[in-house]
């Protein structure tokens, strides 16, 4: 309900602000790909569960900005993409989204913060019904420039996730930091650091396998608040996996290398999570890999 609320009245402001001629504003638009290979694609705790897929994404976004005056700025943006794993296809998806964010400066100067304040909601299809889901996020971020060179961001932000079945539903509020140095006209470095708490979402297969066969039967002890009997993974894999929503948090690092040459993008990534369930000692590790490429236009 609230997210279609908040869809409506974006829907409303964009119109209104579009429709008046003096805030005339500037259309972009781009195309990006993303492959990426993640080593636990099931956030499952067990390393004998733990397995790694590649994932292959394709997205095309516009956004309409408005310089509303010396400092503050508005953008509206939207966004379609296909998400395509190599294996496990019960977790492709095609995601819908709409943005928008106000940014603004309290005094006007090179080295002064920039503030955005946003709303994102997103509209996500999956190849699982019970992923299906609408999703909105929140986020406050402080920029600030400390040298020609160098930019600091900080903020923090929430996401409630209202999915088909209660297992895949989430709250989530964390905090971020980011470093930016800029190496060259091209190429820029960056670093980031994620906390998190909230409801997580988890696999687990109640059955030990050996080459694609069931051996023996698995017990799982564990604090969570929803278990849901996950057909579509069990139609891809040996033993009887379940999904879960549990209360946890995890902590994120991410370096990226970014290359840009007028208007071609390259990036790559290294991101890893440390994920710890609350009231348990379960815990588990992944890394995430992926290189994109946008044209901007």
């Amino acid at each position: 309900m609230y997210i279609k609320t908040l869809t409506y009245l974006i829907g409303v402001v964009s119109v209104t602000i579009i429709s008046l001629p003096s805030f005339a504003g500037a259309l972009k638009s781009k195309i990006s790909y993303q492959y990426s290979h993640n080593n636990n694609v099931m956030n499952a705790y067990k390393q004998s569960e733990q397995l790694g897929d590649q994932q292959h994404s394709l997205s095309a976004s516009t956004s309409y900005a408005w310089q509303i005056s010396q400092g503050k700025k508005l953008n509206l943006s939207a966004e379609i993409s296909r998400n395509q794993q190599q294996k496990y296809s019960m977790l492709d998806n095609t995601q819908v989204e709409l943005g928008l964010w106000y940014g603004w400066q309290n005094n006007f100067s090179y080295l002064a913060p920039f503030y955005i304040a946003s709303v994102k909601l997103s509209k996500i299809n999956s190849e699982s019904y019970a992923r299906d889901a609408n999703k909105i996020d929140l986020t406050f971020v402080w920029n600030k420039r400390v040298t020609d060179l160098t930019q600091i961001r900080a903020g923090l932000s929430h996401s409630y996730q209202d999915a088909k079945n209660k297992v895949f539903e989430q709250n989530i509020s964390q905090s971020f930091a980011q470093l930016e140095y800029q190496l060259t006209n091209s190429w820029q470095l960056h670093s980031r650091f994620n906390y998190a708490i909230g409801e997580l979402i988890g696999s687990k297969s109640t059955a030990y396998c050996k080459d694609g066969e069931e051996v023996s039967a698995a017990d799982y002890q564990g604090d969570y608040n929803y278990q849901w009997y996950d057909y579509h993974i069990n139609q891809n894999l040996c033993g009887h996996w379940y999904s879960y929503n549990y209360d946890g948090r995890y902590y994120a690092g991410q370096l990226t290398a970014q290359y840009q040459r007028n208007a071609h993008k390259l990036s790559a990534k290294f991101k890893r999570y440390w994920v710890h369930a609350d009231n348990s000692n379960t815990s588990y590790q992944k890394n995430e890999v992926s290189l994109s490429y946008t044209y901007k236009f």
